[in-house]
């Protein structure tokens, strides 16, 4: 057991990257909106690569959200929590934002595409669903980062401010 602990340490981003992208494009591929679902997907890593090359951690600028609860409201709470996990940990590996706030970012993104696939939001109540589940995210990962490093809240502040303002925007323009 030990020696395959050790094998998957030794993977390197790169190739769990593709790892990661190829399954999650394979299970959309299997769905009915393939396409939308897939540009959704793409953009997400788009906008991670864009984060990274031009060094804007600190804007709050990340498509997870949105598509998790997309995907979780039409394909239901596995899917969803699945896709939420997933796109999480490829826009950190892309990103390159790999810290110990992974721990806490990927099972709420996961629990927000979970959430939306048993609440299943409406084109009358995204824009809140959405907040809510923006709001939820972010409460998160200010707790836990008072909680675990508190000297770096000032640092995230900005991100948070920024992506409740992104996904709001990202929720009243393009929602269901």
């Amino acid at each position: 057991m030990s020696e395959f602990k050790e094998k998957i340490r030794n993977i390197e981003p790169k190739t769990l990257f593709i790892i990661l992208f190829v399954a999650l494009i394979t299970v959309l591929f299997f769905l009915h909106s393939f396409f939308i679902r897939a540009l959704l997907v793409i953009l997400v890593v788009v906008s991670a690569h864009f984060v990274k090359r031009f060094k804007i951690k600190k804007i709050g600028l990340e498509l997870v959200c949105f598509t998790a609860v997309l995907i979780g409201a039409e394909y239901g709470p596995i899917l969803g929590g699945i896709i939420g996990a997933v796109l999480v940990s490829i826009h950190f590996l892309v990103s390159g934002s790999i810290g110990v706030y992974c721990l806490w970012n990927i099972p709420i993104y996961g629990l927000v595409g979970f959430i939306a696939g048993i609440y299943v939001p409406t084109s009358d109540n995204i824009l809140s669903f959405g907040i809510a589940m923006t709001l939820m995210i972010n409460g998160n990962n200010i707790f836990f980062t008072l909680l675990k490093s508190p000297n770096f809240i000032f640092s995230y502040l900005p991100f948070s401010i920024t992506n409740i303002i992104i996904n709001i925007g990202l929720f009243y323009f393009l929602g269901i």
